[in-house]
C-alpha cells in the first residue's frame, strides 16, 4: 500500500463525508465501544462460521490474530 496510515484514514474520511460531528458522536460513545466490542467480535465471527459461504472466505489464522489483538 502506498498510502501512510493517516493519509490513508483522512482520504476514507472524505470518501464518506466522515465530519467532525460523526468523530464527536464515536468519542462520546468509545467507553461502551470498548465494553462491547469483545462479544461483538465472537458473535461476528460465529455467524460467519454458521454461513457455509462466508466461512470458505475466512482466514482462519487472520481471525486468531484479530481477536487477539482486543
Amino acid at each position: 500500500m502506498s498510502l501512510g496510515y493517516k493519509a490513508f484514514m483522512e482520504k476514507m474520511e472524505k470518501r464518506i463525508s466522515f465530519t467532525d460531528a460523526d468523530k464527536s458522536l464515536l468519542k462520546d460513545g468509545a467507553d461502551w465501544g470498548k465494553q462491547i466490542a469483545p462479544g461483538m467480535v465472537d458473535y461476528f465471527y460465529a455467524y460467519l462460521g454458521c454461513e457455509l459461504e462466508m466461512e470458505a472466505s475466512i482466514d482462519v489464522v487472520r481471525i486468531r490474530r484479530l481477536i487477539s489483538a482486543i
